[in-house]
Order: structure tokens, then sequence, then C-alpha cells
């Protein structure tokens, strides 16, 4: 098992000094208040959205600026 906390310390800051975004798109809030908790520890900032739906309409609003990193997303969610 790769060692997690390693990952998200390499990864939190970009090339560019800013501060990694990730989006979160899953409907189990356990799961999603694990992935926050853990990325917030690691100074990673997170967007949650509970629906693809939602997500997508973030990501529509977000537009050409996307300024997420990563997108963490629930297949099952996909495929329906």
């Amino acid at each position: 098992m790769a060692d997690f906390s390693l990952i998200m310390t390499r990864a939190s800051s970009t090339k560019w000094g800013k501060v990694m975004k990730i989006l979160i798109v899953d409907d189990d809030a356990i799961v999603v208040q694990s992935y926050v908790r853990i990325l917030k520890m690691e100074g990673i900032e997170t967007q949650v959205a509970n629906t693809w739906e939602e997500g997508e309409k973030l990501l529509r609003a977000v537009g050409a600026s996307f300024p997420f990193a990563l997108i963490l997303t629930d297949v099952s969610l996909l495929i329906l």
C-alpha cells in the first residue's frame, strides 16, 4: 500500500507555488469527510459536490480557469 501522506505532501504545492485544489465528487458523506480531513491536514484545498450533476455544474461555472489539479470521484455515480 502506498504511503498516502508522502504522496500528498509531495503534491500539496504545485510547481507554481500555489496550493493544490481537489474537487471531490461523491455521495457518501463519510468518504467525503475522510478525504477532506486528510487533504486539509496536508494543506490541500478541497471543493465538494455530492452528485455528478453538481460537479458538472461547478466545472462549467469555473470554465477555462479550471482551478482543480485533480478530481476524485466515485465512478458508480457515472454509471447510471
